[in-house]
């Protein structure tokens, strides 16, 4: 397991509002009367195709290229060869890394395509809440994805050495690491590995179990991440007939169940569903 010190520096400060993109159910699901919570789902269920593998694959074939590096003391290639053998082994499979995902835009064509399909809803947090939130958790983190192997070098470069120095295999840093071909979602993360929580982290997510939902991918595993509602401050009706009926019910859900200060707004694009 890594130490504190091991996990990367978040010096990225976060969007002042980020936004998840959901469904009229997944709205309903998530503003309770008792708080809002979130659906994180497992990271081999996401809609990217090379997800998880795609960090995988790189860091694979960064550590082998160090295992016959004479300047690296021998204990370390020891200790890389056992991470490349992780890597190549059916282990992958079996991570418990979950994720929820929020984007920077909440207005943004190819999320209403991707997500926000049915009369969708975009819901705006605050992100410093949000980071807040997730130290609170203990071993979550959140903070934004990179795009590609040479963006997410650093990244990649901070895995490595975790490995090398053995102090432990950081699975939920190759959760930040997607395909290029993702970059225009400039996604940012709420990432938990339930197999690599401190006993602070375990405490706090004694019930954390997965639950299950259905999807495009059939059955999927998520776990529920709890925040206060004050943390939501905007929700955007996506584009479609009936804008202005489609914000009212929303006010109403809102007023309702206790989130007066959150602003309700419709999709400024004109986009026929």
């Amino acid at each position: 397991m890594e130490s504190e010190d091991d996990k990367p520096e978040v010096s990225a400060k976060p969007p002042e509002l980020v936004f998840h993109y959901t469904t009229p159910g997944g709205l309903i699901g998530i503003l309770g009367a008792d708080g809002i919570q979130l659906w994180a789902s497992h990271i081999r269920f996401m809609n990217d195709n090379e997800e998880f593998n795609y960090a995988v694959r790189y860091l694979s074939a960064s550590i082998y290229d160090d295992l016959d590096n004479e300047m690296k003391p021998e204990r370390q290639r020891r200790h890389l060869a056992d991470g490349h053998k992780w890597l190549e082994s059916d282990a992958v499979e079996n991570v418990q890394v979950y994720a929820c995902c929020f984007c920077p835009d909440g207005d943004l064509l190819s999320q209403w395509r991707g997500y926000g399909v049915n009369n969708g809803y975009s819901l705006g947090f605050s992100g410093d809440a949000l980071r807040q939130q997730a130290m609170e958790y203990g071993d979550d983190l959140f903070f934004r994805v990179e795009y590609g192997h040479e963006d997410g070098a650093e990244l990649l470069d901070a895995i490595k050495d975790a490995i090398a120095y053995d102090t432990g295999m950081p699975r939920w840093g190759l959760a930040f690491i997607k395909h290029p071909g993702f970059r225009e979602e400039q996604e940012w993360r709420w990432v938990r590995d339930l197999e690599n929580e401190s006993e602070e982290g375990r405490e706090r997510n004694v019930d954390q179990l997965p639950n299950y939902r259905t999807g495009n991918l059939g059955v999927i595993p998520y776990l529920i991440f709890t925040i206060q509602k004050e943390a939501l401050r905007k929700v955007i009706v996506g584009p479609g007939q009936h804008s202005k009926v489609r914000a009212e019910g929303v006010r109403r859900l809102l007023a309702s169940h206790g989130y007066g200060s959150a602003v309700v707004e419709s999709s400024r694009i004109p986009l026929r569903l």
